[in-house]
């Protein structure tokens, strides 16, 4: 059979998403951006790397691969002037330019029906609207060795914080090429579309449905700033020519700490790189202060077991309650950190949790804030998932997971660079 020439101009998100050799290839993007017409082309690139190989296709339910996938197949088909079929009875779709037979599957059943074949490749439509038990069978089925490019590529708009969010976007993998889609970039839409949509959601739905970002959509995320693309860094080193702040929230279970330096920036400005943190279950405060020097030792080894040394310019950011009770003794919280060395304490005594959080979300859109994408998993799913209460200013608590790592960076930033206080630089003051 001849070459058939497809034409295909691509949007920059498109050309990345269509030329990524991972493992799992993956457009996260808005409402518009062109996720199905570029899923579509991506099975066109497959089948011709893997001529002639049988490949598979994953959606929600069949009726949207009738209503969306099969339309596009059908469209670009006829454009192009090369011929598809889609055989119903067998539920497979056939591109003949490629020899591709992709066996059409659906989510409806968790998976259960998708069995038996084995394949070289294969795309999921609104693969975040599938179950993971689903797309785990799915993804158990592309293992031919024939195979030149074993690849899922995959599309969708994010939908909250579930279980596609938990294994691609929050974990850090070398399989995985994640690009996000603004649909505001695509040409083809009239300019009065993305207006509508900009108007119809608040600014937080807005990033999901319009910039394919992921954003919590069951309430108001509080840390609407932070971006892991903006924020986020990797193989951060510690300096001990700058001075190391430790922000605390006191649980027994977890006990929490995220670990910072300040460096000037110029013009009485500090950019905090976030560099470590702590999580122990059912912990004491002694536990944590333990954690907390075997951290510092790591990371000094200069110092060696020299306490003045190895405390010197470190500042702990503790809960102001821990000044009056102890999670586990009777000495109180503050006093368990001065015993063991850290006797360089910040608080203030009265918070306003939203005065805080504004502190925090205009520190991060200044970009003054880099965080360790590998280092601090915990301080990110805190900055990423935690949201306001219903109604409320108050944080969001139901999971216990949550909240511990912001609740003290929250607390620093609000003491070293409050909004409202006529000051936005480095505070000097100390209380004991």
């Amino acid at each position: 059979m001849s070459k058939v020439h497809i034409d295909y101009e691509k949007l920059p998100y498109q050309d990345e998403f269509h030329e990524a050799t991972e493992t799992y290839d993956i457009l996260s993007a808005g409402y518009g951006a062109g996720k199905t017409y570029s899923l579509c082309m991506k099975a066109l690139r497959l089948g011709t790397m893997n001529f002639g190989l049988p490949a598979g296709i994953l959606c929600p339910d069949l009726k949207m691969f009738k209503r969306d996938v099969l339309p596009t197949f059908e469209a670009i088909a006829e454009k192009n002037q090369f011929k598809i079929k889609f055989r119903q009875s067998f539920s497979e779709l056939l591109i003949y330019p490629s020899k591709t037979k992709c066996l059409v599957f659906h989510a409806e059943d968790d998976g259960r029906s998708i069995r038996g074949p084995n394949l070289a490749w294969g795309i999921v439509n609104e693969v975040t609207l599938v179950s993971k038990a689903a797309f785990d069978a799915f993804d158990a089925r592309i293992r031919l060795k024939q195979a030149k490019l074993p690849q899922i590529a995959m599309s969708g708009t994010p939908e909250g914080f579930n279980w596609f969010y938990r294994d691609f976007i929050e974990r850090h993998r070398e399989d995985a090429r994640v690009v996000y889609g603004d649909m505001r970039q695509n040409p083809h839409l009239p300019d009065t579309y993305a207006k509508r949509l900009m108007s119809q959601f608040d600014p937080v739905a807005a990033q999901a449905y319009v910039e394919g970002k992921f954003v919590n959509m069951v309430g108001k995320t509080a840390v609407h700033s932070f971006s892991r693309k903006k924020h986020g860094v990797r193989g951060t080193t510690v300096d001990r020519a700058f001075p190391i702040w430790i922000a605390v929230d006191f649980n027994v279970d977890p006990m929490a700490a995220s670990i910072w330096q300040p460096i000037p920036i110029g013009s009485g400005r500090h950019k905090l790189i976030g560099v470590g943190e702590v999580k122990i279950r059912d912990a004491s405060t002694y536990t944590l202060c333990t954690a907390l020097t075997e951290w510092l030792r790591s990371n000094s080894p200069q110092y060696g077991f020299r306490a003045e040394a190895l405390y010197k310019d470190v500042t702990v950011y503790p809960d102001p309650a821990g000044n009056a009770r102890s999670t586990k003794s009777d000495m109180s919280d503050h006093a368990i950190l001065r015993e063991c060395g850290f006797e360089n304490l910040k608080f203030k005594r009265q918070l306003s949790v939203r005065g805080c959080i504004n502190a925090l979300n205009t520190k991060l859109h200044k970009g003054e804030i880099e965080i360790d994408l590998d280092k601090m998993p915990e301080t990110i799913a805190d900055l990423e998932q935690v949201v306001w209460r219903d109604g409320t200013f108050e944080l969001d608590k139901r999971d216990q997971n949550r909240t511990h790592w912001l609740d003290g960076l929250k607390n620093m930033v609000d003491f070293e660079f409050p909004i409202g206080e006529g000051r936005g630089g480095w505070r000097e003051d100390k209380i004991r």
